[in-house]
């Protein structure tokens, strides 16, 4: 019974990597919203741990999650650029092998989350050098030369050093608080779920509560589906938005 329940929690949260990767991320890389990779590779590294932790550290299942995810993504979100899988491929296969390889749930997790979270920040540093070539971080080093000459102050590291290394120090903070709290989440998700199931079973809601409760979750939706379309108005990329969200719903 504990195994079939594993597994259904493994489809799960293989559907729920899936959509956001091809949905947040799409609809994110469709209107050009900067940080991506801060986002939903969070998020990402929280679907692999608990993947991990209900998988009991099984790489086999692990990369078949991977695979799907990337399938699902390449059909729902062919827009997305290739570092976009590049990344997520990354995130999928240094978590398999760490969890596998390293026996201390928590040391693993707080390990892959800023492994990961740093891979996406050296990727982007790499993408920008690529794309700009070293002439702009020349053009940065130049700019703080004259400013440093300009108030008479030393300045013995060159600025783009500082942007690198103060960009990077911040994804690998924000991967160290992903992986502290992907540590203690398991936990924390096991002792909701037996009070849940303790609840359940103390009270049985009535028909009308039933009832009431549904014009609030029709105003969540209500809601969260007004917010994307000023959103996508703003952005004047709504009809691309829009087919992202389509392609979204139609694969998951």
């Amino acid at each position: 019974m504990q195994q079939t329940s594993n597994t259904r929690t493994i489809q799960r949260l293989t559907a729920l990597w899936g959509l956001c990767e091809s949905g947040l991320g799409g609809w994110m890389h469709a209107l050009h919203i900067p940080l991506t990779g801060f986002f939903v590779g969070g998020f990402a590294v929280v679907v692999v741990g608990l993947l991990a932790h209900y998988s009991r550290n099984n790489m086999r299942v692990m990369l078949q999650s991977l695979v799907l995810v990337l399938l699902i993504k390449a059909a729902a979100s062919p827009q997305s650029p290739p570092p976009a899988y590049i990344a997520v491929a990354f995130q999928g296969l240094i978590g398999a092998v760490l969890y596998r390889f390293i026996a201390n749930f928590s040391v693993a997790s707080i390990l892959f989350a800023i492994i990961a979270m740093l891979e996406s920040a050296l990727q982007k540093l790499l993408i920008m050098t690529i794309l700009f070539g070293r002439s702009l971080w020349n053009a940065l080093d130049a700019s703080f030369e004259g400013i440093v000459k300009d108030f008479h102050l030393p300045g013995n590291m060159p600025f783009s050093s500082w942007v690198i290394i103060i960009y990077s120090s911040i994804y690998a903070l924000w991967g160290l608080i992903i992986g502290i709290w992907v540590a203690g989440l398991p936990k924390k998700l096991d002792t909701y779920s037996e009070k849940l199931v303790l609840d359940v079973k103390a009270t049985t809601p009535s028909q009308d509560k039933v009832h009431a409760k549904r014009p609030g979750k029709l105003g969540f939706i209500f809601f969260t589906l007004v917010f994307i379309v000023f959103v996508l108005l703003y952005q004047q990329s709504f009809n691309k938005a829009f087919y992202v969200i389509l392609r979204t719903i139609a694969v998951l």
